[in-house]
């Protein structure tokens, strides 16, 4: 009987068949798209049938190969495995991305003047005559040594000066005993004014507990009230306290009905002067009796009403002040 050849027929178009799938995936995948087939391997079964293995050569699409591994010369992008950072890692690599990616710290200024804040321990007295000298030494001369602190006939002061001073610290406020404010220019040429405003007043009250001589002259137009009750509510130490006004009318009867109700308030004040009351009448004889009872209240006490007026003398402007006192009650004298 003669040899059957079907089966080693089919055996060697088998073999052609895996030669041909194999041939297909180098030239035709790999040249095709060789990243491709690199970066998504795919899985083929050991066992596949001769007729998908011919059916897969046949198209475009690489036969998959079970493990692909990629060269030795590829490697791996220097960000595509950044340092752990996680809770777990190791105290060496998160030290190691700490050097390699924080920023370095940078300075927080609080405010604008904490930059100008003075090295120096400052001095006990200061006196600034003019503007121009304050610009020039404020922050050398003032520190928390400074105790008493004065501005000359050629200052004007405003909200800033007070920003600044406060912005040294807290140091300079509570060892500040001593301020004072001259208003005694008025002549043409004059460059003295005092254009403190209610609040920043109120502030350098609050600020400055161990006040105990305090002397603000040339209000304009504002409400004292509000910086009387500051100063005396919150400086138990002050003694002398001024605040006078080419205008009168600044101090109402409601800061004497405040004294009157609470009598811890500046228990060693000695000296308060306020400008006149500005009312004529009825009403003035009611301010006066609401004074008169401080002072009645308060024995050690001495109210002078001040009368500020400028009058043109040879050529020129010059401020003339005078003064009423009340104590215990009564008044005293005028000068």
């Amino acid at each position: 009987m003669p040899p059957v050849r079907s089966s080693k027929k089919n055996s060697h178009l088998e073999s052609s068949a895996q030669q041909l799938s194999i041939k297909s995936f180098f030239t035709k995948g790999v040249a095709k798209d060789a990243s491709t087939s690199i970066a998504n391997p795919a899985v083929i079964s050991v066992g596949a049938s001769p007729a998908a293995a011919e059916a897969l050569a046949d198209s475009n699409t690489p036969i998959p190969v079970e493990k692909v591994v990629a060269p030795a010369e590829v490697e791996a992008p220097a960000d595509s495995n950044p340092p752990d950072n996680s809770v777990g890692a190791t105290s060496a690599a998160v030290g190691a991305l700490a050097d390699s990616n924080t920023p370095p710290p940078v300075k927080k200024v609080t405010n604008a003047f904490q930059a100008l804040r003075p090295d120096s321990k400052g001095q006990v007295e200061v006196y600034f005559q003019s503007d121009a000298e304050w610009e020039k030494s404020w922050q050398t001369k003032l520190g928390h040594r400074t105790k008493k602190l004065g501005f000359g006939s050629s200052f004007v002061l405003t909200d800033r000066h007070i920003a600044q001073l406060i912005s040294i610290g807290t140091g300079i406020c509570r060892s500040l005993t001593h301020f004072e404010f001259q208003y005694a220019d008025v002549s043409y040429g004059a460059h003295n004014a005092n254009e403190l405003t209610s609040d920043t007043t109120v502030r350098l009250a609050r600020m400055c507990p161990s006040l105990r001589f305090v002397r603000l002259q040339g209000f304009l137009k504002i409400q004292a009230d509000a910086m009387l009750i500051a100063f005396l509510s919150n400086c138990p130490n002050i003694t002398y306290l001024e605040l006078s006004s080419r205008v009168s009318g600044n101090i109402t009867q409601a800061s004497f009905d405040a004294l009157l109700a609470h009598p811890n308030w500046a228990p060693k004040l000695k000296t308060l002067c306020i400008p006149r009351s500005g009312l004529y009448g009825k009403e003035e004889k009611a301010w006066l009796k609401a004074l008169c009872a401080v002072c009645k209240e308060r024995q050690m006490l001495t109210i002078q009403v001040t009368n500020i007026s400028e009058e043109k003398k040879w050529g020129d402007w010059e401020l003339t002040t005078s003064a009423t006192e009340y104590r215990k009650g009564k008044k005293l004298r005028v000068w």
